[in-house]
């Protein structure tokens, strides 16, 4: 939300708020992906005015169960693994597993593929609403010449 006030000739004040999330993805068998988006409300205020603005935002919180299936296909009956580097995700050795485990094969009931069967939670956090609510009254200190001026002089 960015707000901005001009004090009639003398400067104008100003601020920001930003909502934004980055991506991350961590190492291991957990992965978190976030999407951003960022929430920018221009309110103004008339000159000789002072205002406060509030930002009310709803959430919607979601769970979703996925199954993910990869088939591997191997060729000559031999499975290719691949070790990379961590630091810059280089393959720095391959080896080849030969001999399958019979109840691999038994399971995926694919001769010559492989299936990995990957199961997860989505857990999905987003804004489904936001409300400004902006409150405005005359400063105090408006000199009397402003005050009394006509509607149409006052806003200019």
């Amino acid at each position: 939300m960015n707000l901005e006030i001009d004090l009639a000739g003398f400067g104008k004040l100003g601020g920001e708020f930003s909502q934004s999330l980055s991506v991350t993805k961590t190492s291991g068998e957990t992965f978190e992906k976030s999407l951003s988006w960022e929430v920018n409300t221009e309110v103004r205020v008339k000159p000789w005015h002072k205002a406060i603005a509030s930002l009310c935002v709803y959430e919607l919180n979601q769970v979703y169960d996925f199954e993910v299936k990869t088939t591997v296909s191997i060729q000559r009956g031999h499975l290719p693994v691949a070790i990379r580097r961590k630091k810059d995700d280089k393959i720095i050795w391959v080896f080849w597993i030969t001999k399958l485990p019979e109840k691999l094969i038994e399971e995926n009931k694919i001769r010559g593929n492989v299936v990995l069967t990957t199961h997860g939670v989505c857990k999905i956090k987003s804004w489904t609403e936001q409300h400004v609510k902006v409150e405005s009254e005359e400063m105090e200190n408006m000199p009397e010449h402003i005050k009394n001026a006509p509607k149409n002089e006052k806003e200019d």
